[in-house]
């Protein structure tokens, strides 16, 4: 959880109050040096604190959706580090719906219609439908324990029930497979020389995609002969477990060629190696008196890629070594000759697939990073020795 700073309680000179500002709006809390005020200080500093640096509307405001959403957000950033993306899914589609009703007054019907327009609109799956319903149910058992909203607004959000398998016009979640290797290979020369490393790296490592994006250098214990990362964000972080990420032979070679590119307080696998790459490989360059270009977007490369950034980079690979193969053939692809549409999480389960073959079911828990929670420090222990073991040999 991000610390919040602590507004200051300061002297208003000209009216002799105390004050505080708290996301830029001045609290004035009574006499400066009373007790009242102190008080005040106090419990308004606490519950921004709380809300993550914000005040929360108060019931007898009579918020509105949005308010209560607006103050569930900085929550969250707080909460998380960031809003993760499955909350803005949810709070994006009840603003659409609901976003200027009073909080008070969202019934279980105007849950069931949010409910329905996710399945009306045939582009999510029953799962997770299901999320955004449960999301926002949350969202108003938060908004409970701000004050924001009686108690029985929320137990009413309850009644409502998720979608059941076959009951529904929605989408089915689909079960994530592995990749055949040889397909990876077939997508790799159309990918940036970043996400191809990366996607190797993921290969090897069976490691979530969003775990790699921010890799330095710096990040690395290289101190012996199998090579780990021990990420502070992670899925798991808020349960506390632990995260260890092994890096045998095969992504050693990985790793050694970007860390001799980069800087080792900057990601390996960066959208700016993209660009050297790029002019490494033009054979027309610019006069040295040549006059820029002009800029036909606001767009600024990055230094980091973010998980969205590796899937759409491999969607595009994919469509492109099709193209280069229909082309190279002089006629269009049978559906048998296409490379087939894969994601860079699918990695993960090839990597798991590959463990289980060569060793044994605890074998990929331990790889994986999967752990059960009446796992004790000596298991933990264990696990690291077989997971190192794992990487030593495949990895």
């Amino acid at each position: 959880m991000n610390s919040v700073k602590v507004p200051k309680y300061r002297h208003h000179k000209a009216s002799g109050q105390a004050v505080v500002t708290i996301q830029g709006r001045d609290h004035y809390l009574g006499p400066h040096g009373s007790h009242e005020s102190i008080e005040r200080y106090a419990r308004l500093v606490a519950e921004a604190q709380l809300n993550g640096g914000v005040i929360a509307p108060k019931q007898e405001a009579k918020p509105t959706v949005n308010a209560m959403l607006d103050a569930y957000e900085v929550f969250c950033e707080h909460y998380y580090g960031k809003t993760p993306d499955y909350i803005r899914v949810a709070t994006k589609h009840l603003r659409l719906l609901a976003g200027n009703k009073p909080l008070a007054d969202y019934k279980p019907l105007d849950l069931l219609t949010l409910q329905q327009h996710l399945v009306s609109g045939g582009r999510l799956r029953r799962s997770t439908i299901n999320s955004v319903v449960g999301i926002v149910k949350r969202a108003f058992k938060w908004a409970v324990s701000r004050d924001m909203v009686e108690p029985a607004v929320w137990q009413a959000l309850t009644a409502v029930e998720g979608l059941r398998r076959g009951r529904t016009a929605a989408q089915e979640p689909r079960k994530v497979l592995p990749v055949d290797e040889e397909t990876v290979e077939a997508t790799l020369p159309f990918l940036t020389r970043p996400v191809r490393g990366l996607v190797r790296l993921l290969l090897a490592t069976g490691a979530r995609p969003g775990e790699l994006v921010g890799l330095r250098a710096v990040d690395l214990d290289t101190s012996g002969p199998v090579w780990c990362h021990r990420p502070a964000e992670h899925k798991t972080a808020l349960h506390g477990h632990e995260r260890v990420i092994w890096f045998g032979p095969r992504a050693q070679e990985v790793l050694r060629e970007f860390m001799a590119r980069r800087p080792v307080n900057e990601p390996l696998f960066s959208p700016q190696d993209h660009l050297e790459e790029r002019s490494e490989l033009a054979t027309v360059h610019r006069r040295p008196n040549q006059a820029p270009n002009p800029k036909v977007s606001d767009r600024v490369v990055g230094n980091q890629y973010d998980s969205g950034d590796i899937r759409r980079a491999v969607e595009r690979a994919v469509a492109a070594a099709n193209r280069d193969r229909a082309e190279r053939l002089g006629r269009p692809l049978s559906p048998e000759e296409e490379v087939p549409k894969w994601f860079p999480y699918q990695l993960r389960h090839t990597f798991a697939t590959r463990v289980r073959s060569e060793f044994d079911i605890e074998a990929s828990r331990v790889a994986l990073g999967h752990r059960d929670a009446g796992i004790t420090l000596t298991y933990a222990e264990a696990d690291a020795r077989l997971a190192a073991t794992v990487a030593a040999r495949l990895g």
